[in-house]
């Protein structure tokens, strides 16, 4: 019923089914359900089991995902009980999609063991379809064998490389973007937040180039 409400206001706003419609009606719409994980687990687990469910009710829910810092004390805390969770439900709902913001953590920034394992985690244990920013990957333990399980297993990961240089102070040739593409692992670009960056995909495109 939200979906709907949200989805007729914008249909108005734009006349779609008017002769004089904007172009934006033939845009086909879908969405990604967030749990924040920086809540306790009971919050974050209720919170996924509503994202699962709904996802099996509502074609228009693409996937599940878990936001707000990754570096935040309880996402950090929870890291690992956070991923049995979707493990968990993943197993009672497979056709839901995953995506996962893995590995948003640079040096410096968090204790040294946060850096090992979040990434290949969110692939392998709690099956993530896709993850977002990837950036610590030279930091994990086994490295290239995760990123030979993402080309296997066509798990994307989403670059966002204002975001990265701006958060985490990760930029040039230390953005491991080019290790992901020489490992051959899928990549696509993403803005993350443009509306706090100021920026558009269009700017990720050159900044990537």
């Amino acid at each position: 019923r939200d979906l709907d409400t949200v989805e007729q206001a914008y249909q108005k706003k734009m006349r779609c089914g008017e002769s004089d419609a904007q172009a934006g009606c033939a845009v086909k719409m879908r969405y990604i359900l967030q749990t924040s994980r920086n809540a306790q687990p009971n919050q974050v687990y209720a919170q996924l089991v509503y994202a699962f469910e709904l996802s099996k009710a509502d074609s228009r829910i693409a996937g599940v995902g878990l936001v707000s810092p990754e570096d935040g004390q309880v996402a950090l805390r929870d890291y690992d009980l956070q991923m049995q969770m979707i493990a968990f439900l993943n197993q009672t709902s497979p056709n839901t999609k995953i995506t996962l913001h893995a590995g948003e953590l640079a040096f410096g920034s968090v204790p040294p063991e946060q850096l090992h394992h979040h990434i290949k985690d969110a692939v392998k244990l709690a099956k993530a379809n896709r993850i977002g920013h990837g950036v610590d990957i030279g930091y994990e333990d086994d490295a290239l064998k995760t990123m030979q399980y993402m080309k296997d297993h066509n798990i994307a990961v989403e670059i966002c490389l204002t975001s990265n240089d701006v958060i985490l102070n990760v930029k040039g040739s230390s953005s491991p973007l080019k290790d992901y593409i020489k490992a051959g692992v899928p990549v696509v670009l993403g803005s993350d937040d443009q509306g706090i960056s100021r920026i558009d995909l269009t700017n990720e495109y050159l900044r990537a180039a």
